[in-house]
């Protein structure tokens, strides 16, 4: 595995693992400015359209902001934030405290999660459930975890109680958690303390109605986008997943798939769709330079690259209905019940070649299906058709 990332990593320019934490710095502000700044202007917006169009407006921005100051905390708890530990640290519970999500406990679990990506017992992320797992959950928490009701639950995976099924981590709030060892405690009670006082300081500022309205349902849109991203970033009916005798640090990275939510969305939340490579390096390079980095890498991988441009309701609804459990294929090796082996042959040249240090075959990147491209303007035309429709409803 060194050797194959030692290769890789060659093949990428040196600046894209530059750490600049005044860069870094300027995207934190710039969310939490966003934020601030639809704070401000709310009661101009809900003035400016009917109240119930610009309250769904506004949450729905809020929450989308909140996602996006939640990649830069995901950077400050990679290490890519800075060169900095005590600076990653500070920014990283700025960014994740106000979203209520305790910056230490989730930085151990999501570590996990890079570390043993698509392992099927030891990977910390959406964790796909088995035939067995399903089977003991029973058809309320099936519906609800195959559903996009589950897209809202990212707080009930944070906190996760004692009793919760086996295919979810653990507690991240709970310093004693199966997640964590006893010498880690001390800094996972630290970040929700942190939460406790940021909570204990709203609720005396202001009443559980106007929480509830302007801060826990834009949490809750927050939610959506978290897991939406995950979800899609993570899940696909032509990845596998492996057991102790086929999975390595490599074929768990490269069974991440890229995205597209748009030229705009991509910016804003800091190209994590760019998730192949930031899974290969994800404490080496920041979320700014993973465009580059991909497009460096991305011929090298050629099959090895997974990239589906499919458009994301679509891909979300395909991957509920295809990915609702995995099972064993072959010795060591899983796939989603949506797999269709007779279709799908993946290409093992270019990791063989990856994993040995040779030069990688001419295998093109594997993209799924043809991309149809749309400008921005036509983009920002079908969001207003979107929204019109929305008015015109609420007016019926």
């Amino acid at each position: 595995m060194a050797d194959s990332l030692a290769t890789l990593r060659q093949r990428i320019p040196g600046h894209c693992f530059e750490k600049n934490a005044l860069y870094s710095t300027f995207y934190l502000v710039r969310d939490l400015a966003a934020i601030v700044g639809l704070y401000l202007v709310k009661d101009a917006l809900f003035f400016a359209t009917t109240s119930w169009l610009g309250y769904v407006l506004w949450v729905n921005l809020v929450g989308f902001f909140g996602w996006c100051l939640f990649v830069v905390g995901h950077d400050c708890g990679h290490g890519s934030f800075s060169d900095y530990y005590w600076y990653n640290e500070i920014c990283g519970h700025i960014a994740h405290t106000p979203l209520l999500v305790p910056f230490t406990g989730w930085k151990i679990s999501h570590r996990l999660h890079h570390t043993h990506h698509n392992h099927v017992s030891k990977d910390h992320g959406w964790k796909p459930a088995t035939e067995k797992h399903i089977q003991e959950i029973g058809p309320i928490a099936y519906f609800i975890r195959h559903s996009f009701v589950a897209m809202f639950l990212y707080y009930y995976y944070l906190l996760c109680l004692p009793d919760s099924p086996a295919f979810l981590s653990g507690s991240h709030y709970y310093p004693f958690s199966r997640l964590f060892r006893s010498s880690q405690a001390l800094p996972v009670a630290c970040s929700t303390v942190s939460i406790v006082l940021w909570l204990g300081f709203l609720f005396t500022q202001f009443s559980v109605v106007t929480l509830t309205l302007y801060y826990f349902v834009p949490l809750l849109i927050f939610s959506c986008w978290l897991s939406v991203v995950t979800y899609l970033h993570h899940t696909h009916k032509d990845a596998s997943i492996y057991d102790d005798a086929e999975w390595s640090y490599y074929k768990g990275a490269v069974m991440t798939v890229d995205r597209d939510f748009g030229s705009v969305i991509n910016h804003l939340h800091h190209n994590i769709e760019t998730h192949v490579v930031h899974h290969l390096f994800f404490t080496s390079i920041p979320h700014y330079n993973l465009k580059a980095a991909t497009e460096a890498l991305k011929e090298d991988l050629g099959a090895d690259y997974f990239f589906d441009p499919t458009p994301i309701s679509m891909s979300l609804c395909k991957a509920l209905q295809e990915c609702s459990f995995i099972k064993e294929h072959e010795k060591g090796v899983y796939h989603f019940n949506g797999y269709d082996a007779t279709k799908m042959e993946r290409a093992t040249k270019t990791a063989g070649a990856v994993q040995t240090g040779a030069p990688a075959p001419p295998v093109k990147p594997r993209i799924l299906r043809k991309k149809k491209q749309y400008s921005f303007t036509q983009t920002l035309y079908g969001y207003w058709l979107l929204l019109r429709g929305l008015w015109v409803s609420s007016r019926a």
